[in-house]
């Protein structure tokens, strides 16, 4: 193998490969009166628009290929390429082919996206959690891939703001040239519009004027009590389409699904007529003074003060020069931006507004937790203490009732008191019996499905209003618990314990439930861990009422165990226990004859009392082990048709 021979010769044709690689695989413009800036390839004959504080993170000289991010801890970013169009393939083939492929992608497609860009391509593709991947097809049918990564300052609304600035090549906007002696704009009570044809009554009314931005004639801005608003106002550019398919088009891009364009009266001879995004925080629309068009774009958050809005639009009027002239001293003047033809403009630089869709946050609840964070904070721990507030309670008058109940003297029939703790870790069952007897059941299942419910609707919360570092915590727990809960379930299959112990802790039984075909089966076992008996609980019969059947060590059955009300228990199914009040009795038989009950409490904690008759044949412990496993395995439960 002659290695020391070939390594030279590989080294040289790296090196002649990489001298001939072009390094400058992009062209970057001059900025803009907007800070703006062009960007165009070497190798291709388009253009796209890089906004203010974004910068070209990477670029392929291979193929068409940018990427390019925002600023911030976590800034957003955009990638788009050119898809390679296979010999004896179409362009729209090729592009369907990626769309295709990106449907069926692993990562979690929310929901599937078709939107039109400012420059009237139309865009397919999907949305994912934080990402957005599509394809398009330029006037030139060129198919293009994009994926967009946003974050909470950048929405698709801005990702469409840059798609939709893709061009022709204009060696215009590469070039450095000498800006012209600035205009000025007076500003006072009344604003003038850049093209010195129209005046607003604005400033009175808590608006700000701001340097138009292309080919804007006025910009304003606005900060109310209850809402921050932008208003931009630009002449309709000849040659466009009319204005009623214009508000269409828009209506389609904003979401709106108003069949007929809203109108807003200003004045006598003028109305706003718009089409709005459905959380009201950004307006596109036009109005109409004498035979001139004027197109009008207002954002608002959390949403859009139409009242305001009407104030400050009903007050345009022709330009008076004198009234101008009256005002000017110690007004702001502001420059207005250079002239810039109808085929270089493009949308001026927004607001980041809320997303929508059905996953977005809204704007009024995210202002509402803003406002009111610490007092929703302290009505949660306030309801999480008072919560256990009343289990504390429940658990001292159980322990209570129950050694006063311990305390009765013995008698020939079996007596038991027993109720649940909840400040415990794992399900705890107390039994009191007459003597001074005490039982304790424990079974060591956590609650750990509804540990699981309850993590992912916060953890939904914290996306719907995209917190973060809240969803980070709650992705780890919710990790971490759906470990624990495998590990339980395994558990369960394998046969799921309940230990019996007395005052002291030694183990006095144990309940072990076996699945079984539509039937659960249990096993009782003394201390010594030997068979005493078994108990059954059949799906189908307790979908009526419950029943359970107490068998001795040869499956004979010994005791009848029976819910004794059908309506409640048709009831439960529909409304769950009621606070107690819908909660089970039970009737015990035995050979056919009744020897005892089991009475529920009707309150919202889970107590009973055994009182029965044991036949000679009859073991006692199997008859507290069925109440212990009705009250442990299958107890009454708050929510319905679940509640057997």
């Amino acid at each position: 193998m002659k290695l020391p021979t070939a390594a030279p010769a590989l080294l040289l044709l790296s090196v002649i490969l990489l001298s001939a690689t072009p390094q400058e695989t992009y062209r970057l413009g001059p900025p803009t009166p907007s800070g703006d800036r062009w960007i165009a390839l070497t190798k291709h004959s388009q253009m796209i628009l890089l906004p203010r504080h974004w910068i070209v993170s990477k670029a392929r000289p291979s193929d068409f290929s940018l990427e390019i991010q925002g600023s911030g801890f976590h800034p957003a970013r955009l990638l788009l390429e050119v898809i390679s169009v296979p010999a004896r393939s179409s362009p729209l083939a090729a592009a369907d082919k990626r769309l295709q492929k990106l449907k069926i992608a692993p990562a979690g497609v929310l929901e599937e996206l078709k939107s039109e860009l400012p420059n009237g391509l139309q865009v397919h593709g999907v949305v994912h959690q934080k990402t957005i991947e599509g394809v398009f097809l330029t006037h030139m049918m060129i198919p293009y891939y994009f994926k967009a990564l946003s974050n909470e300052q950048t929405t698709w609304r801005d990702f469409k703001k840059i798609l939709g600035s893709l061009t022709d090549l204009s060696e215009e906007m590469f070039r450095e040239t000498n800006s012209a002696a600035p205009q000025h704009l007076i500003s006072g009570e009344w604003v003038a519009t850049a093209d010195n044809a129209w005046m607003l009554q604005a400033h009175h009314d808590g608006w700000t004027l701001e340097p138009p931005q292309e080919n804007e004639i006025l910009r304003l801005s606005g900060d109310f009590e209850n809402s921050l608003e932008q208003i931009s106002i630009s002449k309709e550019p000849p040659g466009s389409l009319n204005p009623q398919e214009m508000l269409e088009r828009w209506a389609q891009m904003l979401g709106d699904k108003n069949k007929n364009p809203s109108r807003l009266k200003l004045t006598d001879r003028s109305a706003l007529k718009y089409a709005v995004s459905p959380d009201q925080s950004e307006l596109t629309g036009y109005l109409t003074m004498e035979t001139q068009t004027y197109l009008i774009t207002v954002l608002g958050s959390p949403a859009i003060d139409f009242h305001h809005l009407r104030r400050v639009l009903g007050s345009m009027r022709p330009m008076d020069k004198e009234v101008l002239a009256a005002q000017r001293q110690g007004t702001q003047d502001l420059p207005l931006p250079p002239i810039i033809s109808n085929d270089q403009r493009f949308p001026a630089q927004r607001a980041p507004v809320p997303a929508t869709g059905l996953l977005a946050p809204d704007p009024h609840a995210k202002e509402i937790l803003r406002r009111h964070a610490l007092s929703l904070i302290g009505a949660g721990v306030f309801s999480v203490l008072l919560i256990l507030f009343f289990f504390w309670m429940n658990d001292e008058k159980l322990h209570r009732y129950g050694y006063a109940f311990s305390k009765e003297e013995e008698s020939s029939h079996l007596r038991v008191f027993a109720g649940g703790r909840y400040l415990t870790i794992f399900p705890t069952y107390l039994a009191f019996m007459p003597g001074g007897l005490t039982l304790r059941a424990v079974h060591r299942k956590p609650p750990l499905i509804q540990a699981i419910v309850a993590l992912y609707i916060l953890r939904w919360i914290a996306g719907y209003l995209e917190f973060e570092t809240a969803i980070a915590i709650l992705s780890g727990i919710l990790i971490l618990v759906g470990v624990l809960l495998g590990i339980h379930l395994g558990w369960s299959i394998k046969g799921t314990p309940c230990w019996i112990y007395d005052e002291q802790g030694a183990l006095i039984f144990k309940i072990r439930r076996k699945l079984g075909w539509f039937a659960y089966r249990f096993v009782i076992l003394d201390s010594q861990l030997k068979p005493i008996g078994y108990l059954k609980m059949s799906f189908l019969s307790n979908f009526i009422r419950k029943q359970w059947w107490v068998l001795d060590l040869s499956a004979k059955t010994i005791a009848y165990v029976i819910e004794d009300s059908l309506i409640l228990s048709i009831l439960r199914r529909f409304i769950g226990h009621l606070w107690g009040l819908l909660r089970a009795d039970f009737r015990i038989f035995s050979n056919g004859i009744i020897i005892g009950q089991i009475k529920r409490t009707r309150s919202p904690f889970n107590r009973m009392i055994l009182d029965v008759h044991c036949p000679a044949d009859l073991d006692p412990r199997l008859l507290v082990a069925c109440a212990m496993a009705i009250n442990v395995f299958d107890r009454d439960r708050w929510y319905p048709f679940w509640s057997a």
